[in-house]
């Protein structure tokens, strides 16, 4: 590594946005050189999200991730139609197991239908436990709690491995809120 590759990757492990700020506009060139992180993530980082859209806008191959950054920014600045094509074009061309905190921001911007198409295109995926969850977070969403506590329940009993123990967690406390739901109408 040359000297200024090694700052760069020191400054980034510390995560110290404002240096990697200056360090990009700098230099020019460094915008669209492909680094350890790009420019678009470090204006992010660092809150300037109108040079973060910017930049992602002018890119002319994006990847998952940049798709991503651009819709949290979006999202910052509160133009949510924006941010949701982004979200939408993010799970088009992301892996199929492309959950987590991602699909979380679909949940907190309302977005339902989107929700409920992208489950079903990856309904057939690798990934079937965590569509199991998230088809029964919007059952739960709709008010249905019984359906969303039958699609818990088969997803739980084939949950086996150490890294599902988050997962569990989620469908467990799931299965507590429907069931509370389902006690609070009776009652």
């Amino acid at each position: 590594l040359t000297s200024e590759q090694s700052d760069l990757y020191y400054y980034v492990q510390k995560k110290d946005y404002k240096w990697l700020y200056k360090y990009f506009n700098n230099n020019e060139q460094r915008k669209s050189d492909s680094t350890y992180i790009d420019y678009g993530k470090v204006c992010f980082e660092y809150k300037k999200y109108d040079e973060a859209i910017s930049y992602y806008s002018k890119k002319e191959v994006k990847i998952d991730k940049d798709y991503f950054i651009l819709g949290e920014c979006y999202e910052k600045k509160a133009i949510n139609a924006n941010a949701i094509e982004c979200y939408k074009e993010y799970y088009t061309i992301a892996p199929l197991d492309a959950f987590g905190k991602g699909f979380e921001k679909l949940f907190e911007l309302k977005e339902y239908d989107l929700i409920d198409s992208i489950l079903k295109i990856k309904k057939s995926g690798v990934d079937r436990d965590n569509t199991t969850f998230y088809e029964a977070k919007l059952l739960s969403i709709r008010k249905e709690y019984k359906k969303s506590i039958e699609l818990l329940s088969f997803a739980v009993d084939k949950l086996t491995s150490y890294n599902e123990e988050e997962l569990k967690k989620d469908i467990y406390f799931l299965y507590i809120v429907n069931n509370y739901n389902i006690t609070k109408k009776v009652i």
